[in-house]
């Protein structure tokens, strides 16, 4: 039985304060990751959202052979990237270096199944 129904607004509205909240969490943990503020987490996670909306189903199909061969893990090397994009554009979001976006990528992606698991 799910808490919060995946096509309700207010679902939508809390998976993206839970996707800011571990952003921001995660951002104490990894060095290379930093918020001014929590409302720059938000502000990050929700430019996220649109982008995987939006470019990311391009950016997969492109790359789908890669990402056949590497079994689905070349999704996060796209989150990553996307990550690092917003990062540059956001004022208060700063990540330094690929590696750094590449493991809030991973660390953000295992954070997005464990809330999957509890809320969803």
């Amino acid at each position: 039985m799910t808490i919060i129904q995946e096509s309700s607004l207010m679902g939508s509205i809390i998976r993206l304060l839970l996707n800011a909240l571990a952003m921001f969490a995660i951002s104490y943990i990894l060095k290379g990751v930093s918020f001014d503020n929590f409302a720059k987490a938000i502000f990050a996670a929700l430019i996220m959202a649109v982008l995987n909306v939006t470019l990311a189903p391009i950016l997969e199909f492109f790359t789908t052979p890669i990402r056949m061969i590497t079994f689905g893990l070349f999704n996060i090397v796209i989150s990553a990237a996307l990550l690092y994009g917003i990062a540059h554009y956001v004022k208060g979001f700063t990540i330094k270096g690929f590696g750094s976006a590449l493991l809030l990528a991973f660390l953000l992606s295992i954070a997005n199944v464990a809330l999957h698991m509890i809320y969803f």
